[in-house]
């Protein structure tokens, strides 16, 4: 989980640096995958309660937004 959670944190601070109208990432985990969702979770990702693909779709908020307010390093 350490290397996983540092690419997020590194994604996150290449997104706020060089992209700086992205306001969140989103991806999808597949249903099954409970280990996943904990992982996500844990970062501050978020459920947004929408399936794309057949897949729970996940927020995580760079800035800006109504939820978390992106990653706590």
């Amino acid at each position: 989980m350490e290397f996983g959670a540092a690419a997020i944190e590194e994604l996150c601070r290449h997104l706020k640096e060089n992209q700086p109208p992205c306001q969140r990432i989103r991806l999808t985990v597949h249903p099954a995958n409970e280990a996943g969702v904990k992982f996500y979770t844990t970062l501050g990702f978020t459920e947004n309660h929408v399936l794309t693909y057949g897949e729970p779709t996940f927020s995580l908020f760079l800035r800006g937004g109504n939820q978390q307010q992106g990653y706590r390093s």
